[in-house]
């Protein structure tokens, strides 16, 4: 059975604004958030369950680089523990490149696959967006991407058609 454990802590600290004609009825927060926080140090929020180990070892952490900064920065991220997929997002980084609905565009096709060429380089594993292009899967699988993201909507539509076709046969011109 599987949960989703989400646990936050939310401090809400209170004072009055003081005057220097009233610094008798200042209230400073920053007094009472020392406090609780001093008590907050040495108590363990959670100390995790049997179950903490394997849902770590089940979860795939997956990072996507989106934005010309993040590209700028890649070697730096590459250094980042614990992170499973680095997957390059062509839409949005065009976006930022100033080439909105451009994904596809050469300059930004050679951005894509300079990054990826990167962090299979790292020795990290590389991800990719493919819609189902036969050629473009295989130049990424080509350059080492592992991890593929694909939209079912032309699946569908593809057997959708399929069904709808047979329908046809089948009922040719029978009500």
């Amino acid at each position: 059975m599987y949960s989703l454990v989400d646990r936050s802590i939310e401090l809400c600290v209170d004072g009055i604004q003081g005057h220097s004609a009233y610094p008798h009825l200042a209230d400073n927060p920053i007094h009472h958030l020392i406090n609780m926080m001093t008590q907050l140090i040495g108590s363990p929020l959670d100390g995790g369950s049997e179950f903490f180990e394997n849902a770590n070892k089940e979860t795939l952490v997956i990072v996507l680089i989106e934005e010309m900064k993040a590209i700028e920065n890649l070697s730096s991220i590459l250094t980042v523990d614990n992170i499973d997929v680095f997957f390059v997002a062509p839409a949005d980084l065009a976006q930022t490149m100033g080439m909105i609905g451009k994904h596809y565009d050469p300059i930004v096709e050679k951005v894509v696959e300079d990054a990826l060429q990167q962090i299979v380089a790292s020795g990290r594993t590389a991800g990719a967006l493919t819609l189902n292009h036969g050629e473009r899967m295989q130049r990424y699988f080509d350059l080492g991407v592992r991890f593929f993201l694909s939209f079912y909507d032309s699946w569908l539509q593809k057997t959708a058609q399929e069904y709808l076709s047979n329908a046809k046969l089948i009922s040719n011109g029978k009500n």
